[in-house]
């Protein structure tokens, strides 16, 4: 199952989970918000929990924990059991046995949740980038809040920024309100009642096909140019593609562009239709071009669209493509073998102090060894 989980930037920043990424393993307290229980962004505006995370319905059977919540005085609660996982709920009656619950899931357990609550572990299948429109509540340029009727916004992302400005800040566009502020990274995470790390060996979406697994490729336009996504952009030169599919990607790509006003928003609501109408071909088109072994990703952009992806059961259309990515997944699983084999030999980085022959190395132990004559001499002039 896969469960869209928000994470607000602050969190991140707070190293309380680590900085995201596609198929890095997550452990975390989750928690279920329904809309009569979130508190409102701004008591003057009816907000609801929309604007911070993605909609989601499951199905669990809830169990009373008999505790009394802090976060939502009056609320009740609860554990929600789900096939694999467990969800953390501020139920707003008394609620026991099977139900089917509509909200968010989040990973903001503090002061909310009762200590020991169980984690739910999974591996981060996709992310997006949320960002939500804030304008200058006071007039002054101190105070920031969400603006008034705009939802947040979803744009998919294969890494998340290292540095994220708040509303306000410099870099954010402090000199025009409104203006968008990125609030954090929803992650799709693809729950295993296994453990985490056996999970992200078994659940990579880029494995290659000697495995058993998939190659899946992520369709989306990301200023990169290209719309092809594996382990990052991948260039259309390197994707050999047929010169047509090539082509209509770029105007697919220019078109979407072209229809974002200077906010990062659509110009005209109806500018999504087409966008999704033509990215559902193109995904449709390179999954045939791939040939069966490949599954291609594609999340639109346009509101309250849902994730689709895309294969084909019969030989690839393009032989030089599907070859092409099965280069790429190669190269990176050599890289990553290299790097293991390196890092038991103890290959890896350090720092050396050339006067004392001492080397330090990144794992804190100052010093870690003393060079012998021979090695010292190496690290002068050279092998």
């Amino acid at each position: 199952m896969i469960l869209p989980v928000y994470v607000p930037d602050w969190q991140i920043g707070d190293g309380d989970i680590e900085h995201p990424r596609l198929g890095m393993s997550l452990s975390h307290v989750l928690v279920l918000e329904t809309d009569n229980r979130r508190p409102k962004l701004d008591t003057e505006q009816d907000q609801s929990y929309g604007n911070f995370g993605q909609e989601v319905t499951l199905s669990g059977v809830a169990k009373p924990l008999g505790a009394q919540s802090v976060y939502a005085p009056g609320a009740f609660p609860t554990a929600i059991h789900c096939e694999g996982f467990e969800l953390y709920w501020d139920a707003p009656t008394l609620t026991e046995g099977p139900v089917t619950l509509t909200g968010i899931i989040n990973a903001t357990d503090y002061g909310k949740v009762p200590e020991g609550f169980p984690e739910a572990s999974g591996v981060v299948v996709s992310m997006e980038l949320a960002t939500l429109l804030y304008e200058n509540a006071d007039g002054g340029g101190v105070h920031w809040a969400p603006a008034h009727g705009h939802e947040q916004q979803f744009r998919p992302i294969s890494n998340y920024p290292d540095y994220v400005p708040a509303a306000g800040e410099a870099g954010a566009g402090t000199e025009s309100s409104p203006h968008l502020v990125t609030t954090g990274v929803v992650l799709h995470l693809d729950i295993n009642a296994v453990d985490p790390e056996a999970a992200a060996a078994t659940t990579d979406p880029t494995q290659a096909d000697a495995t058993g697994s998939l190659i899946r490729i992520r369709l989306y336009p990301d200023y990169a140019d290209t719309v092809l996504w594996l382990y990052g952009p991948v260039p259309y030169a390197d994707a050999k593609l047929s010169p047509a599919l090539t082509a209509d990607m770029e105007a697919w790509e220019a078109s979407y562009y072209a229809s974002l006003d200077s906010n990062q928003s659509w110009k005209h609501p109806k500018a999504a239709t087409p966008f999704t109408a033509t990215g559902t071909k193109l995904a449709q088109r390179l999954a045939e071009e791939l040939g069966d072994g490949f599954e291609v990703d594609f999340h639109s952009y346009a509101p309250r669209s849902t994730r689709k992806r895309f294969r084909s059961e019969q030989p690839s259309q393009n032989p030089a493509a599907a070859d092409a990515f099965r280069a790429m997944v190669a190269a990176e699983e050599e890289l990553k073998a290299r790097i293991e084999a390196d890092q038991s030999d103890g290959v890896g980085w350090f720092a050396y102090a050339p006067l004392s022959g001492t080397v330090y190395d990144p794992g804190g132990h100052f010093p870690a060894h003393q060079l012998n004559p021979a090695q010292q001499e190496n690290l002068e002039t050279g092998p």
